[in-house]
């Protein structure tokens, strides 16, 4: 058997005990800001580790007349998170498709100082900003919807049990089959159902 094979094997038996949930939760807005957190909650029996993840999808049209920009605000003080996303730029925006278009480092955790995700509450592992050069339209709501064919968590599992593809990370994906990379239909994405902007 060779590693691809190995790791498929382990990644397809352990798949059923893995579950993940990534919830974008609007905070608040102002007239030309919207502020948003990114929490992840293990959900499964398996213990899960994170190392990266992806925030890919599109916002209502017509909500300003200004260009959008947004970034991370990097306020995330657990010292076991590493100040993570460590991002001080504007994140990626594909402003003709509305959008958002993050995908975290992976070099900054190993399978070795990778945080839990905890079960329970979670964890907010991120506070995001999104804003205009101008101001918001009256009466307009973000709507954001995650993209449901890319994207996902990237982490590791197996950690606790000696294997030579321990050390690897992969992918939790809210799509798609398992494969000696990921494991699909283990995530679940959400969002707030309101989304107000300029309130």
């Amino acid at each position: 058997m060779n590693i691809k094979e190995q790791r498929l094997q382990e990644l397809t038996k352990i798949a059923p005990t893995v579950s993940v949930r990534m919830d974008m939760e609007w905070l608040s807005s102002t007239s030309n800001t919207a502020d948003f957190q990114i929490r992840l909650t293990s959900t499964g029996t398996t213990v899960v580790k994170l190392n990266a993840l992806i925030i890919r999808g599109v916002h209502a049209p017509k909500i300003t007349t200004g260009a959008i920009s947004w970034k991370a605000l990097n306020n995330n003080t657990d010292p076991l998170w590493l100040g993570w996303p460590k991002v001080t730029t504007n994140l990626p925006y594909i402003s003709g498709q509305r959008k958002l278009n993050f995908s975290s480092a992976t070099n900054i955790f190993t399978n070795e100082t990778a945080p839990i995700i905890p079960t329970g509450d979670g964890v907010v592992v991120g506070t995001f900003r999104v804003s205009t050069t101008t101001s918001w339209n009256p009466n307009t709501d973000f709507k954001f919807v995650w993209e449901m064919t890319t994207g996902g968590v990237v982490g590791y599992v197996n950690f606790e049990t000696e294997s030579s593809t321990s050390l690897l990370p992969v992918g939790f994906m809210h799509y798609g089959p398992t494969t000696n990379t990921t494991i699909g239909k283990c995530l679940t994405v959400t969002a707030s159902s309101a989304q107000p902007l300029n309130k």
